[in-house]
């Protein structure tokens, strides 16, 4: 009778615990900088996404932000190659300090989309 019971708390301790689990989702960095005495918000296409917990993710506000190849220029600027991401809600990691937007389809295909338009770009600055 004992293994019965000690069986059935643990199974009900097991549920418990799985309905409590961490939520995660999939974000995107925001990077910052400021250009022209303007904040820019931006992300870097490549960078991927990161798999985070809702917990840890507090609500920031609404920004518009930038598809931008940081790695390629010394900073943003009007003159090199950007696209936008439009404006998107804005999340601080509380662990970390850093900013994200949640990932969707129309961020993954903008982001796609700007890579394609963006090796076109560099190569018409080539010629």
């Amino acid at each position: 009778m004992k293994h019965v019971i000690s069986l059935l708390l643990l199974g009900f301790l097991s549920l418990g615990l799985f309905g409590c689990g961490n939520v995660q989702d999939l974000y995107n960095e925001v990077y910052v900088t400021v250009y022209n005495d303007q904040i820019v918000y931006y992300v870097i296409p490549g960078d991927g996404e990161a798999t985070l917990s809702q917990n840890q993710m507090d609500e920031q506000e609404n920004v518009f932000v930038y598809i931008f190849n940081a790695e390629d220029f010394e900073s943003f600027s009007y003159d090199n190659f950007f696209s936008p991401l439009f404006e998107r809600l804005l999340y601080k990691d509380v662990k970390t300090g850093r900013l994200y937007i949640l990932n969707n389809d129309e961020i993954d295909t903008l982001i796609y989309e700007h890579s394609i338009n963006y090796d076109t770009w560099k190569q018409n600055q080539n010629n």
